[in-house]
């Protein structure tokens, strides 16, 4: 029996290896990523493919190295090996070997469409995943994007209405800057040392020195609001330590009064000087702000005691007064 020795060189295909994407993954050399994205040591009797540049048994890598670092976003590759084997077959069955030969190359084309159609189903399926994602991503861009135009539309309607305000605060001021009206403003005192009164006697400051709006008037002591607004006022006496008005009485007190400011009878603000010996002098002062009508009168008036002694206003001693003032 004759028998011829045979080389049968077939191409067996393994099993699909999926890549990853690896921008913050990595495995090492001898380990490949699965279909769940995590490290799994290399199949037996297969070597891995990193993307481009194929590497030698058991391992996965940049040069069969270093770390999975994958050129391409996704990476499949199909890894077939070279299997011989020397058959020992005799002349007889030299056509059994044939139809071995062949049947294996059928089943191996057969299997080689099958896979191709899985691949292809595989690459679609990753792509459209891929789209999908990049697809949510853009959405999530745009609606944030579109939020942001939201805030600035509501802030652009914030300065705005600041700006509206603003405005009207400036132009309310320019306005009252730019009023016509006459400023309402009086200052009168007395135009000498005189005695101190009794209970219930008013102030009259005879010498005027100032009379905005003619709300003062110099007969009578009493001021006059010309129109609504808040005013201002302040007066001042001045307490003698000797007696200075004539007939000079010797034996009397030095000087003591009390000055209360009036508004239509009510008092809103007092004072008092009192001087206790000889050459002694005491000054007192007061200012209020009040708000007041249109036709609300205004006076100085002793309102709690009869004063006595005398009471100075020259330029030497200091003057007795009595002003005010419309502020707004």
């Amino acid at each position: 029996m004759m028998f011829i020795l045979v080389l049968v060189s077939l191409f067996v295909p393994i099993e699909i290896i999926e890549g990853k994407k690896c921008s913050e993954l990595s495995c090492c050399a001898g380990y490949w990523f699965n279909s769940s994205g995590n490290c799994v040591v290399c199949p037996s009797g297969l070597h891995g493919v990193q993307c481009s540049t194929p590497c030698s048994k058991g391992f996965y890598g940049e040069l069969c190295t270093g770390h999975c670092e994958c050129q391409d976003e996704l990476c499949i590759a199909r890894v077939w090996y070279l299997r011989r084997q020397v058959v020992v077959i005799s002349k007889s069955d030299l056509s059994t070997g044939e139809t071995f030969v062949n049947g294996a190359a059928t089943s191996t084309k057969k299997y080689s469409s099958v896979t191709k159609n899985r691949d292809m189903s595989l690459i679609k399926e990753i792509f459209l995943k891929q789209d999908m994602n990049q697809a949510l991503l853009l959405t999530n861009n745009v609606l944030q994007v579109m939020t942001d135009v939201q805030r600035l539309k509501e802030e652009v309607l914030r300065l705005n209405k600041e700006n509206v305000d603003l405005r009207n605060q400036l132009s309310s001021f320019l306005n009252k800057s730019s009023d016509p009206r006459t400023p309402i403003a009086f200052y009168a005192y007395f135009g000498n040392d005189f005695k101190s009164m009794p209970k219930g006697s008013t102030f009259v400051f005879d010498v005027v020195e100032t009379n905005l709006g003619n709300g003062y008037n110099k007969a009578t002591g009493i001021f006059t609001a010309p129109s609504s607004g808040l005013y201002a006022f302040t007066w001042t006496v001045q307490a003698a330590g000797k007696h200075v008005v004539q007939p000079i009485n010797s034996n009397s007190q030095y000087g003591e009064i009390n000055a209360a400011l009036m508004q239509n009878g009510a008092v809103k603000g007092v004072i008092v000087a009192d001087t206790e010996t000889k050459y002694d002098m005491d000054t007192a002062t007061a200012f209020v702000v009040l708000e007041t009508k249109v036709g609300d009168q205004f006076q100085i008036a002793v309102s709690e005691w009869d004063g006595q002694g005398d009471i100075y206003s020259n330029n030497s001693n200091g003057r007795t007064t009595f002003s005010g003032f419309m502020v707004s």
